[in-house]
């Protein structure tokens, strides 16, 4: 029973050390100060501000949510220069001529999806984009899924979410 136990609590351990993506989250001591300082001029009024260190490829990008007047962002720096904004928007706030164009090319994807959460990607440019996360349950793309749309509503760009397991401590 005591061995049982013990193969249970490990079994638990190891099955709560696994992440969506390569993210971690970071302590304000490991931020730089330029990084602060642009949060600070450009979203004074930043509340709840969380850092993570994110790796995609050879880069490491550190990015920053916070909320600011009821809006939730996202900031991407890569070497202490902001390379990215993101706004979280409901789906069902998004224009609905959008909306459609983007459940017409998820119904031809995905044989039963949910929204997880949508973002508005740098939404003071003319390169604005839509974030899609989906978690599909049937047919032959199963899993979690990142799509981006472009302003009329067209795919750009879709991948699938990959789990991986965070480095040991052990």
């Amino acid at each position: 029973m005591k061995k049982t136990s013990i193969i249970f609590a490990f079994l638990l351990l190891a099955s709560s050390l696994v992440a969506l993506g390569q993210e971690k989250r970071l302590g304000k001591k490991k931020v730089s100060l330029a990084i602060f300082n642009h949060i600070k001029a450009h979203y004074p009024a930043a509340s709840k501000i969380k850092f993570y260190e994110e790796k995609s490829g050879n880069d490491t990008f550190i990015e920053s949510e916070f909320k600011e007047n009821g809006n939730k962002y996202a900031l991407k720096f890569l070497k202490d220069s902001l390379v990215e904004v993101e706004v979280f928007i409901a789906f069902n706030k998004l224009p609905e001529p959008i909306q459609n164009t983007i459940k017409t090319t998820l119904d031809s994807l995905f044989e039963d999806y949910k929204i997880l959460e949508s973002q508005e990607v740098n939404p003071t440019t003319p390169q604005v984009l839509y974030e899609i996360y989906v978690k599909s349950r049937k047919g032959k793309l199963k899993g979690y899924f990142e799509l981006f749309f472009d302003k009329k509503g067209n795919l750009v760009r879709k991948q699938e979410i990959i789990n991986k397991p965070i480095p040991s401590q052990f």
